[in-house]
């Protein structure tokens, strides 16, 4: 302030002086009040409109005094809590305000946890003595536990004993009786009574029960119908009655499975060992089998017609790949011999000597134009018509299952019927091809003339072969031995 005037000067330092004592008494002030409210545990106080030494001095006095209340505060409530947790109270008027505070405080705290201790000491005496079991070792618990306990388990015990009594003569009426009570809703020495008196009756039960059981199992698995058991104790009753459920659902399972083995083999024209296998599955698979066997049976006729069908209307195989078995073993079985008699029927004479092929070629293709133009099945040769009448008098060795043994047999005699009527006629063709040939060197006219009459012995032996197939066909899918 030395540019100042002196005059202001002079006013500055008077006013600083007298501002400054005023502030430090204002602060003294302030000091006092805050270590009072902090000794105290008081909240802090409004400041506001107070002037700036006394709210300086309030605060630093009132941190002190606070520092002081809490210290006071912690020794009092570990005091507290210990003497709360012992269940009792020692005289603090004479501490101080924080000291005090804090001594109710963990007084509370530890009287809670006596109250809980204790609590829990006589639930725990009070199970144990209702359960019979001896008296816990109660040292290391706190005091509030040993006090619930001990008194609990002394009522608890007293309760089990008389409880007991009383089941134990229950228990023993009980297993006399061949019964059992149900005692979910009893205590706990009612129960333990019940179960020490019921042994002794319930071992004729035990003993019975496990004889039906036996009996029961049996009968059960072997699919039988369950026996009367009136005028039986109930132990044996009850052991029959359960094992036999257990023992005929098994038994039914069983035979559901086996009854679809045995289906799937008496299709398939087969049968299986099934000693090892248990009485329901046996069951069921001769059932399923007979069912089985008379599908392939069917299936065997209607494959046995078809293949002579096919067979004599010169067809090719079917493809059986998609057919049950029955319908393959029957197709196979006369597929080839009705073949074999529809190519004998179709088969051709030889041509004439060599020395007159070369001359009579055209007039023997005239001869056959004609024929075509008439729609009528001319025959290639001689020859042919040899090897096919042996080829239908050969047997068919294709046909190894057992179940078709008779009917090869049978199928294999008609076979050789035909090709012996084929050879005939064959024969007879033969003529009539010399007749026709000696014709076509005197005129066209004679050449055709031989050609029809070739034709029509050729298509009424033919007509006469499919009807003795076709009736054999018909015989075997019946059953008639032909």
């Amino acid at each position: 302030m030395t540019d100042q005037p002196q005059g202001y000067q002079d006013g500055y330092s008077s006013g600083y002086t007298a501002g400054k004592a005023s502030y430090d008494l204002d602060e003294i002030a302030g000091t006092t009040a805050g270590a009072t409210a902090g000794a105290n545990g008081q909240p802090t106080a409004d400041l506001k409109g107070k002037s700036a030494g006394y709210s300086t001095g309030y605060q630093k006095g009132y941190k002190a005094g606070k520092v002081s209340y809490d210290k006071n505060y912690q020794a009092g409530q570990t005091a507290g809590q210990s003497d709360g947790t012992a269940n009792k109270t020692t005289d603090n008027t004479s501490q101080t305000a924080g000291y005090q505070a804090g001594y109710q405080t963990g007084h509370r705290t530890g009287a809670q946890f006596y109250k809980n201790a204790k609590a829990a000491g006589r639930t725990a005496g009070n199970m144990a003595g209702l359960s019979g079991q001896a008296p816990a070792d109660l040292t290391g618990q706190p005091q509030g536990y040993q006090d619930g306990y001990t008194a609990a388990y002394a009522v608890g015990k007293k309760s089990y004993d008389a409880d007991y009594q009383t089941g134990q003569t229950a228990g023993k009426a009980d297993g006399i009786a061949d019964k059992t009570a149900d005692n979910m809703i009893e205590s706990t020495g009612y129960q333990d009574g019940y179960v020490d008196g019921h042994r002794t009756g319930a071992q004729f039960y035990k003993n019975a029960k496990a004889a039906g059981r036996t009996a029961g199992n049996m009968a059960g698995l072997s699919g039988q119908v369950p026996d009367d058991l009136t005028g039986q104790p109930q132990g044996y009753q009850d052991g029959y009655t359960a094992a036999y459920a257990v023992g005929k659902k098994s038994y039914d399972a069983d035979y559901q499975a086996g009854q679809t083995a045995g289906k799937a083999d008496g299709i398939a024209d087969k049968a299986a060992d099934n000693m090892i296998e248990s009485t329901g599955y046996q069951d069921g698979y001769a059932d399923g089998h007979r069912t089985g066997a008379q599908f392939y049976k069917n299936a065997k006729a209607a494959g046995a017609a078809a293949g002579t069908n096919d067979g004599l209307t010169g067809q090719a195989s079917a493809d059986l790949a998609t057919q049950p078995q029955g319908y393959q073993d029957g197709y196979n079985s006369t597929y080839p011999a009705s073949h074999q008699t529809y190519v004998a029927s179709q088969a051709d004479e030889a041509p004439v000597n060599d020395d007159q092929t070369t001359n009579e070629a055209p007039q023997a293709t005239d001869a056959t134009n004609q024929a075509n133009q008439a729609n009528q099945p001319v025959i290639s040769s001689t020859k042919s018509a040899s090897q096919a009448t042996k080829s239908a008098a050969k047997p068919d060795n294709s046909i190894t299952r057992v179940s078709d043994k008779g009917e090869a047999f049978n199928q294999h005699s008609k076979t050789k019927r035909s090709a012996k009527q084929v050879k005939q006629n064959g024969r007879s063709k033969r003529s009539n091809v010399d007749s026709v040939g000696r014709n076509i060197n005197n005129s066209q006219a004679g050449r055709s003339a031989g050609l029809v009459t070739r034709k029509t012995d050729l298509s009424a032996g033919y007509a006469q072969l499919q009807e003795r197939s076709q009736s054999a066909a018909k015989a075997n899918s019946t059953g008639v031995p032909t």
